[in-house]
């Protein structure tokens, strides 16, 4: 998803001088780390990030819009060790990767649910099994499978994507509207192919601070990223904050998002962050960013951890 980018700029220049506005607090107890660098011309709008189950200590990303429809593995340093391109499939806007098991064998799902002017008549979710990396140089395909989706009440924008091990649900947070909303669909009963009516959930009960800055309280609802752990909890972002949904009841988290209030972590600002993920054993948590750019030319981004001592 493209923002002015000079206003926006400009904004986070000027969140320099407000640190404890821009993250409303200080966490003493957590480490954050800068793993590596997107120095890799072909990762030029990172906008979905999954940790690999099946490959230790390495990373699932996808391009936002204008890359062929193509998943990369990376090193935690932020080297591509591989690529698959997803035969078949249409690259229009992707914004979001969720993961998990799913009847009984780990899978990936790739949101193409960006539409930034919603106008889209449907989107696409892409459902493929996770590979294992080897060390083939070539391409390799994956054939994945399409879940066509269209809104009970209208298109919408959206850029953040999970998946429910429990109930086999797929949600979906937007982006653009007063107040950010949470659409499900039931993989057990939705077709392949599609088109499926998605189900209108909730609200997210989250709000701004009363020492947010006007731009923050305008795009706070603005969510561009989230990830959910198997032992239920769930993160999402915007572009100034970041919140854990700890779930220690274990809900669904189509009711977990919609009505609990989240707590807020720490968060360092980026340049037009929107890809999110938990660490595997869901204590700590990663957080990279789009380039802030048009997509043509390649500023790397940093990888950082986090993760309480």
């Amino acid at each position: 998803m493209k923002i002015n980018i000079n206003n926006y700029a400009r904004f986070i220049a000027l969140l320099c001088f407000f640190p404890l506005m821009a993250q409303g607090q200080q966490w003493p107890s957590f480490r954050v780390d800068t793993l590596g660098y997107s120095t890799d011309v072909r990762l030029k709008e990172i906008s979905g990030l999954r940790s690999s189950k099946l490959n230790a200590n390495r990373f699932w990303v996808h391009n936002d819009s204008g890359d062929a429809p193509k998943i990369y593995a990376l090193s935690s340093s932020m080297r591509v060790e591989r690529e698959f391109l997803l035969k078949g499939a249409q690259h229009i806007d992707w914004e979001d990767m969720a993961g998990g098991t799913y009847q009984g064998k780990p899978y990936l799902f790739i949101g193409d649910i960006g539409d930034n002017a919603a106008r889209r008549a449907s989107i696409v979710i892409y459902r493929v099994e996770e590979p294992r990396i080897d060390h083939s140089a070539e391409l390799d395909e994956l054939l994945p499978t399409a879940i066509e989706l269209i809104y009970p009440d209208g298109p919408r924008d959206a850029e953040a994507l999970l998946f429910d091990e429990r109930s086999e649900e797929l949600l979906i947070v937007t982006k653009r509207d007063e107040k950010a909303r949470v659409y499900a669909i039931d993989l057990k009963t939705a077709r392949d192919g599609g088109p499926n009516t998605l189900e209108f959930i909730g609200v997210l009960k989250i709000d701004p601070l009363p020492q947010d800055l006007p731009p923050m309280r305008r795009y706070f609802h603005y969510i561009t990223a989230a990830d959910q752990h198997e032992k239920g909890s769930v993160l999402i972002k915007n572009y100034f904050r970041a919140w854990l949904y700890a779930n220690p009841e274990k809900k669904l988290l189509k009711e977990l998002l919609v009505s609990e209030t989240p707590t807020q972590l720490p968060y360092n600002l980026e340049q037009q962050g929107e890809a999110m993920a938990f660490d595997l054993e869901g204590f700590g948590y990663y957080t990279t960013s789009e380039c802030a750019d048009d997509g043509t030319t390649h500023i790397p981004q940093p990888l950082v951890y986090y993760r309480p001592n």
